[in-house]
């Protein structure tokens, strides 16, 4: 019987290589789990002030939103037909369904304005 030595380095490497990759699965799942969730959020106020693509509601309760507008939001006017960022402006009370997202604004999918 013929006896192989292993040195010592490589026989730490293969040992270690199995927790190791433990290590880095569980650290991807632990990853995954704290990484921002996006979720969906409705809301309906009055918009308070418009700057550039960002609008201010305020709620009912007197709770301040800052929703941020791009161009695939779908905008609806108060008569149901298509609208744009052009249509949203300070006083008018909207309906704003969007996702909260990790800086505490709104991204809005759809904003419908609502009659007066």
């Amino acid at each position: 019987m013929t006896r192989t030595r292993i040195p010592m380095f490589v026989l730490m490497a293969v040992l270690s290589v199995g927790p190791a990759v433990d290590i880095l699965r569980s650290a991807a799942r632990l990853s995954s789990l704290l990484a921002p969730q996006e979720s969906s959020f409705t809301l309906e106020g009055k918009v308070t002030e418009v700057v550039k693509d960002k609008l201010t509601v305020s709620t009912q309760d007197n709770i301040i939103f800052h929703v941020r507008v791009d161009d695939k939001t779908d905008i609806k006017r108060d008569d149901g037909s298509a609208g744009s960022a052009k249509d949203l402006h300070a006083g008018i009370r909207v309906k704003v369904a969007g996702d909260l997202e990790e800086t505490g604004e709104i991204k809005a999918q759809k904003i419908e304005i609502e009659p007066k």
